[in-house]
């Protein structure tokens, strides 16, 4: 007896497998790297080979789709099939061989980077001639309609497993390893997924070139929630640009994200409704379509700003090197269309894989622009004096140089050949049973290099112009036990109540007005509308503490920290009507550094004053 459904479902698979054989290969080869990661692994460098078995899996499952799609289109032969194929091959060797993100952090967005740029060429593979634009945007209309709805399914699919595995577990008392969700999760987005996302593009390709068909829901869906968010981010934007303008001032480095936004819902948004663009019956698609690259002129403006203040300050950055070649993409695209108009949309996609994949290589790409502006930074810092700023400008820069770009990339700035303890470090590394040990081998490597240029590993805090080696911590000893007997009225009180919105505290006692308040300078004022004015000086007490080594120990398991008497804690004040208790429930700090060190400067402290009226 044979089952209609799973018969079809058998039918559809050979179609797809015959018509996809290579996209599936990869996919197949991304997943069992992948479920291989999930077992006990022995080593990181196996590891890391499985891990490039995912990445060059998803590139191969791009790349191969892009070339399947150009080839249907176009009905390139079977021999140059299979040389095409070849290409991929040795093309995804190559990337294999050329990255390692386990010792380089900046690969990963590199590949990242790749990832995306083979995607856009899905997107043109098909109808990549400027009289296929209704082709163009059929397949990439089904292509993202397919994919939201793979995603639907494979969710749902994932979420009625994952029940039944948890009920099977539940009922009879079966102990699934706690990898089994993850397990099943890759192999429905690796394999379901795809399989699902490849059987529904059209075949024979070239007919959609045909197609004028437009889905009533995506109409909907981007005439009544994309262009309303869009024009919400642009209005956002524009007053923002408006309020800068008056003040005359840079523009918050964070604005760019959001114009980003806007720019990303707004030409989504264009894409899809690009066969509506010039329909009478859809005037706010059609006045969208009209003026959206006209109102881009002074985003980019902002945009531009935005990204020089964020370099101009700290060097190009990865992040900040696709914010300008964003800004770059983007100008060309709102100058290309305001001339042009908006025919061929194609140039979109093809545009911004051009720039995606010319910043992946050379030395005009992300890692190295990125790690030679970052050298740059440090050889500068290097040469200014020793002061807690620059050694932590230093650590910082160390950091992500060994992190990002490897050991080698700080060679410049010592003597010692880095290459052998790369090495050294690498070997450790590659057989390291666990990732954390991995990390901390890496953290060792850059703490190396931080004792040839005689930097401490520790952070100083240098906003606090403190030595934090030499902090202590003095606690009350009768910490929030208070006698209130007499008291009229009892005030809190702690030192971040100057960077606080409310920095002071009012109050009344009777017919007077008080107003409690503390400085960056360690000291507590009290003034009244009777013309009473003290101050509670904390530093002269801290200084007193600090004298004393006869305190006891309190037991928290730091040997900075003391338990001190109440009275010592307390500073003690009186007017003609009022008397003050000013008592500390804590207070912390040291000396300060450099040529201050005679000074003493508390870090924290908190307590309350007490008043009573004589």
């Amino acid at each position: 007896m044979k089952f209609p459904s799973i018969y079809q479902l058998w039918l559809a698979l050979v179609k797809v497998g015959n018509r996809f054989t290579f996209p599936l290969l990869y996919a197949l080869l991304a997943t069992i790297c992948g479920l291989l990661i999930t077992a006990e692994y022995k080593d990181l460098q196996s590891t890391s080979l499985l891990t490039k078995g995912v990445y060059l899996g998803n590139l191969g499952l791009t790349l191969s789709l892009a070339f399947a799609l150009f080839s249907e289109s176009r009905g390139v032969s079977a021999s140059r099939k299979i040389a095409g194929n070849i290409f991929i091959v040795f093309l995804l060797a190559t990337i294999g061989f050329l990255t390692n993100p386990f010792r380089r952090e900046a690969d990963i967005l590199v590949l990242v980077i790749l990832a995306f740029a083979f995607h856009l060429l899905v997107a043109v593979s098909a109808f990549s001639s400027s009289k296929e634009n209704n082709g163009f945007w059929q397949i990439n209309k089904n292509f993202f309609l397919r994919f939201a709805t793979a995603a639907l399914y494979s969710a749902v699919l994932f979420a009625g497993l994952s029940i039944a595995l948890f009920s099977i577990q539940t009922l009879f008392s079966i102990n699934w390893e706690g990898q089994i969700y993850f397990r099943l999760w890759i192999i429905i987005v690796g394999l379901f997924n795809t399989l699902f996302f490849l059987s529904g593009i059209t075949s024979p390709i070239q007919q959609l070139n045909a197609d004028t068909s437009y889905p009533k829901g995506l109409k909907i869906f981007t005439q009544y929630v994309l262009i309303p968010l869009a024009s919400i981010y642009l209005l956002i934007l524009l007053a923002y640009e408006i309020k800068i303008a008056l003040a005359w001032e840079l523009p918050n480095g964070s604005v760019s994200v959001l114009i980003l936004g806007y720019a990303v819902f707004g030409i989504l948004s264009l894409l899809l409704v690009h066969p509506l663009r010039n329909d009478d019956d859809s005037k706010w698609v059609k006045l969208f379509s009209k003026w959206f690259y006209f109102l881009m002129v002074p985003l980019l403006v902002l945009l531009i700003l935005a990204v020089y203040k964020r370099v101009d300050n700290y060097g190009i950055t990865e992040s900040r090197y696709i914010l300008i070649g964003l800004a770059i993409w983007l100008s060309f695209i709102t100058g290309y269309f305001i001339i042009k108009g908006q025919e061929q949309i194609r140039i979109i996609p093809i545009s911004l894989m051009f720039i995606a994949l010319i910043t992946t290589f050379g030395p005009w790409g992300i890692s190295y622009v990125s790690k030679t502006s970052q050298q740059n930074r440090l050889g500068e810092i290097l040469k200014e004096k020793s002061l807690p700023k620059r050694n932590n400008e230093i650590r910082n820069l160390v950091t992500y140089l060994n992190n990002k770009h490897g050991i080698s990339s700080l060679q410049q700035f010592v003597t010692p050949d880095l290459k052998a303890i790369d090495e050294e470090f690498q070997a450790k590394a590659d057989t390291a049973s666990k990732f954390d040990n991995s990390y901390l081998l890496k953290w060792q490597a850059r703490d190396t290099v931080l004792s040839m240029m005689k930097i401490s590993k520790a952070y100083e805090p240098e906003d606090l112009g403190i030595n934090s080696d030499v902090v202590k911590y003095f606690y009350n000893l009768e910490e929030d036990i208070i006698d209130v007997a007499g008291a009229d009225k009892i005030i809190a009180f702690n030192s971040n109540m100057s960077h606080q919105d409310k920095k002071t505290r009012s109050f009344n006692i009777g017919k007077d007005n008080f107003v409690l308040s503390v400085d960056t300078a360690n000291k507590i004022h009290l003034k009244s509308n009777t013309n009473v004015t003290l101050v509670f000086d904390t530093r002269t007490l801290l200084s007193n503490l600090l004298k004393v080594n006869s305190y006891k120990v309190r037991n928290d398991n730091n040997e900075n920290s003391y338990d001190v008497p109440a009275n010592v804690m307390t500073i003690k004040k009186e007017t003609d009507l009022y008397r003050f208790v000013c008592r500390l429930e804590q207070i912390n700090g040291g000396p300060e550094s450099g040529d201050r060190k005679h000074l003493q400067k508390a870090l924290y402290y908190s307590g309350y004053l007490i008043i009573y009226k004589k």
